[in-house]
């Protein structure tokens, strides 16, 4: 699905169902107010916000399985940035989430980001100064977790 696609029963909190939402709003002060921005724009960054927020592996990892089809280039490289994050932190992930399907899906999923001409949601290319902070994010991450995920590896090097 294209980035944003899909997302009309999304309800803009990536709550995980529960209902209330879990952006951070200092986020929104960072970036500026979400005026200007289309209503796709305006949920991405929800969605984006309330990703950020999740408190370990496991709730990132029930975000993406949820709704891995809406996840465009940010979000997947949110989300292996935030369990990175968490683990830079002293967070300690259950290392069977760490060798799972949802998370070796997500690492597949990041690693097309990086591949010639392609990207997330449907192959649309990522421009040149956001694959540059994604490749950042993403290298970053992979050292953090000390991980060795041959497919990544090559796709960003």
């Amino acid at each position: 699905a294209a980035a944003g696609a899909g997302t009309a029963g999304y309800g803009g909190g990536c709550d995980g169902g529960g209902g209330e939402k879990t952006a951070e709003p200092h986020a929104r002060l960072l970036r500026g107010a979400a005026q200007g921005l289309s209503p796709i724009e305006r949920q991405a960054r929800r969605f984006n916000d309330g990703l950020a927020g999740k408190a370990d592996a496991d709730e990132v990892l029930q975000v993406y399985a949820r709704y891995e089809a809406q996840f465009n280039a940010v979000h997947l490289v949110t989300a292996l940035h935030r369990i990175a994050k968490g683990v830079a932190e002293g967070a300690e992930p259950d290392p069977a989430l760490l060798s799972g399907h949802r998370f070796n899906r997500l690492l597949s999923g990041v690693s097309g980001l990086f591949l010639p001409g392609a990207g997330a949601g449907g192959g649309a290319a990522v421009d040149a100064d956001r694959n540059m902070q994604h490749l950042s994010n993403t290298a970053w991450a992979l050292s953090v977790l000390s991980l060795k995920h041959v497919p990544l590896l090559s796709a960003i090097s």
